[in-house]
């Protein structure tokens, strides 16, 4: 059994373990007797300050002893509540129940709608709402409403354009204290977050959990209607949309609809032509940001790994290693239902799901389906009369980008080569 042990300790630094139960008694009545004299607010005894004077300070009233002493907890040098069994420790019982849940993975507040169960009562409370459809917290500018009051205020700064946190080291200001803070860190440098299996630290608690998951195997999020399986809730939610056909972006210039908001931002540059991605070393820009990146590498002269069968060289060890496949003929991704072998895993998936008839891309103009997202996004261009890669020589355009080179080597006498 895990035991929690406090001993409030005293602002010296002695255990109030040896007072006496008739001292204790004495201290209620003299509390309860500061309490009573409105005149002579009690002092503070670490910071010498009357409750009138904390209040400006920390916008606390303070009109008893007990109240200022446990205000003045978190100055003090020692906390007051220790574990027997772990290093933490905490400023009262509350805080050291919850952290106990970590150790014992007790959950004793149950939601009565379903089989969840939770570590505080309010946090039960609040996810009992979402059954319930009870939204108390009304935003006095629009329609929303908000299960916690908190959330309510954030957004409604939306309207106001109030940003009342304001980064220490810049211009930036923010609608959220924690958004605030996690900018700072940019500035900083700081990484509190420390990965328990690896080095790597992170910026923020959220990003950790999700990394500690490729070392645990852990994949809480179910698809509904296959076996795959998601760190990121919002990763299952986007590929159960595959399933369902739901489209729920919808585009501001035409009648299409994205499955997500990225997809959806790509679609509406065909109608603006914005490429917001600029190459730092030329006046070429891109729509996307992946085609920059892959566009900038042909500036870099540095070329650091280098094929040991030919005179090719590459930016990443990956792309060295996949083109050395190709001369030695090494393909370490087996397919688990044929003979069949292939140089990536990407490519070993794709083939088999020749095998098990999955093509989860369905054409939202035909019923058409691809086990490739590629193959679907320019099935549907055929559809939509998009050939978005232009010759530079000439009036042809293409819809693949490979189709597209190939086609300029005629006009250059460039010979296409696949290694």
């Amino acid at each position: 059994m895990i035991i929690l042990v406090s001993y409030p300790l005293s602002l010296d630094g002695t255990s109030s373990a040896d007072n006496t139960s008739s001292s204790l008694t004495n201290e209620q009545e003299r509390e309860n007797d500061c309490s009573s004299s409105s005149e002579i607010p009690h002092i503070g005894n670490k910071c010498s300050s009357s409750s009138v004077e904390h209040q400006k300070f920390c916008e606390k009233s303070l009109p008893i002893k007990s109240d200022c002493k446990r205000l003045e907890m978190p100055y003090a040098e020692e906390r007051a509540t220790k574990w027997q069994f772990c290093e933490e420790s905490f400023q009262n019982i509350r805080d050291g129940k919850i952290h106990k849940v970590m150790h014992t993975d007790e959950r004793p507040f149950k939601c009565q709608y379903c089989d969840k169960s939770f570590t505080q009562k309010g946090n039960c409370r609040r996810h009992e709402m979402i059954h319930t459809g009870e939204r108390p917290f009304k935003c006095q500018f629009c329609e929303k409403s908000f299960i916690q009051k908190v959330k309510c205020k954030i957004h409604e700064r939306t309207h106001t354009g109030e940003r009342p946190f304001q980064c220490q080291y810049c211009e930036k200001s923010f609608i959220q204290k924690e958004k605030c803070k996690i900018h700072e860190r940019t500035h900083t440098g700081e990484r509190p977050f420390k990965c328990r299996f690896c080095e790597k630290s992170f910026v923020r608690k959220s990003d950790r959990k999700i990394h500690e998951m490729t070392h645990t195997g852990e994949r809480p999020f179910k698809c509904h209607f296959c076996d795959k399986t998601f760190i990121m809730k919002g990763h299952c939610k986007v590929h159960e949309m595959i399933h369902t056909g739901e489209r729920v972006i919808k585009c501001q210039f035409c009648e299409k609809s994205f499955i997500t908001k990225r997809d959806c931002r790509i679609h509406e540059m065909t109608h603006t032509d914005e490429k917001p991605f600029q190459c730092q070393f030329c006046e070429k820009s891109f729509k996307k940001e992946t085609d920059c990146r892959i566009h900038r590498i042909t500036h870099i002269v540095e070329r650091p790994f280098k094929c040991q069968f030919c005179e090719k060289s590459f930016v990443t060890k990956g792309q060295c290693d996949i083109h050395e496949m190709a001369h030695t003929g090494e393909r370490p991704f087996h397919c688990q239902f044929c003979e069949k072998s292939f140089t990536t895993k990407r490519n070993c998936k794709i083939h088999e799901m020749i095998h098990t008839g999955e093509r989860p891309f369905k054409c939202q103009f035909c019923q058409k389906s691809f086990n490739q997202k590629g193959n679907h996004t320019r099935h549907e261009m055929i559809h939509k009369g998009e050939r978005p890669f232009k010759c530079q020589y000439c009036e042809k355009s293409f819809i693949q980008k490979v189709k597209c080179k190939i086609h300029e080597m005629t006009h250059t006498g460039e010979r296409y080569s696949v290694l």
